[in-house]
């Protein structure tokens, strides 16, 4: 619906590509993609890969900018001790070692060091005019993205949407409040307005320091599909026979307990009710060298189906911690068991709900397996206007403005 309502704005509109490894489609499959889509409108809509920003010479100053942040890391390897709060004997270090590690000396900072100077490429190259629109999930690219176009194109407005949903104990959203105050070029970089497609978001948003000018209600684009079907398959509980749909994440550690956690349930005759296990597994976390490793003694589909056509023909529906698939489930009234988190900070979108009930043994899977529950979720939870009002509204005020 946001492409068609796109095709009604009075300028082109330029697309800019990023290539997230997948088996759905190759990154030279991507470029032939790109070559199409540039032939269809090219006065409407452009397409560009990010790669094409990345020259030879950016290439080197990578390197030189890794190598810089990699001797600042060595420089504080006493850092460990200063991750407490004042007062507490509490260390989060051993939690957030990998994330710090990664950030200066792994993958993360490589990462991190190439996007920031391929974003200040493009943004020097491309024009964002009057907008520049993104989906906000706070990724540290995304970050890159809205320091380079506050430093290279100072008259556009920054806007942001929602792309999933907010999730309490995903910190990556929230800011110390001290972001909001210092106004100063060069300070924290948020974009100016900040699209949210649930008043759960909203008021979380609004109530960690957010002010209600940066902050906007928009329709939720992934989950427009949901108008119409709320409860639609909700049916009577089966006890034998039953199709159990297993839903995985897009985190390695946290997919790969989900499944031991199903195998020790599976252990424990827990899967006597189900005829059928159907594993969905994310687009970008493919399991068949772990499931070849862990060998499970129940027969089960491994499956890349939309969850559209997955949802109808299962009775239960078994999700990862951090997957949002499970509000899909539970808005068509499917029983749903939510797994819970193995040392690490939960990040399931229900989380401080009393209704939900966190699986993290393989006696509780058990139990919930056998009596699996429906989650209360309300109807409205989302924004879903086919029409798109409010993003209709955004444009518009940007325009004016």
């Amino acid at each position: 619906n946001l492409h068609q309502l796109l095709e009604e704005l009075p300028y082109p509109i330029n697309w800019v590509w990023m290539y997230s490894k997948s088996d759905q489609i190759s990154f030279k499959g991507m470029v032939s993609l790109r070559d199409r889509c540039n032939r269809k409108s090219p006065q409407k809509h452009r397409y560009f890969i990010l790669e094409e920003f990345l020259t030879p010479t950016l290439f080197f100053k990578c390197i030189k900018y890794y190598l810089k942040f990699f001797f600042r890391g060595l420089a504080l390897k006493n850092i460990c001790k200063e991750f407490s709060f004042s007062g507490s004997k509490i260390n989060f270090f051993p939690i957030l070692k990998y994330d710090w590690k990664s950030s200066f000396f792994g993958k993360h900072a490589i990462e991190g060091v190439i996007l920031s100077l391929v974003f200040d490429s493009m943004a020097k190259t491309l024009p964002a005019n009057p907008w520049g629109l993104f989906m906000w999930e706070n990724q540290p690219y995304e970050l890159a993205l809205i320091s380079a176009w506050k430093r290279e194109q100072k008259e556009i407005k920054i806007l942001a949407h929602l792309h999933t949903v907010l999730r309490a104990m995903d910190l990556r959203f929230f800011h110390d409040e001290r972001v909001f105050k210092n106004k100063e070029p060069g300070n924290f970089p948020t974009a100016d307005k900040v699209g949210l497609n649930c008043g759960y978001a909203y008021s979380m948003l609004k109530g960690s320091g957010y002010s209600i000018d940066q902050i906007t209600e928009i329709e939720a684009l992934r989950f427009l599909k949901l108008k119409g079907n709320f409860g639609s398959q909700k049916r009577g509980k089966k006890m034998s026979d039953r199709t159990l749909l297993v839903l995985t994440g897009f985190i390695d550690f946290e997919a790969k307990f989900q499944l031991r956690l199903l195998q020790e349930a599976a252990d424990q005759n827990g899967l006597a009710g189900y005829e059928k296990i159907i594993i969905k597994s994310h687009p970008d976390l493919p399991l068949e060298k772990f499931l070849k490793t862990l060998n499970p003694s129940y027969r089960f589909t491994l499956t890349f189906q939309p969850l559209g056509d997955l949802l109808p023909i299962a009775d239960t529906v078994f999700c990862s911690n951090s997957t949002t698939a499970l509000l899909e489930a539970a808005y068509f009234g499917l029983p749903v068991i939510v797994m819970g988190s193995e040392n690490h900070l939960n990040l399931n979108p229900l989380y401080g709900s009393s209704k939900v009930k966190f699986a993290t043994d393989s006696k509780t899977l058990c139990e919930e397996l056998k009596n699996p529950s429906e989650l209360d979720f309300s109807e409205d939870y989302f924004y879903l206007d086919d029409k798109l009002a409010l993003w209709r509204k955004l444009f518009q005020d940007q325009q004016e403005i």
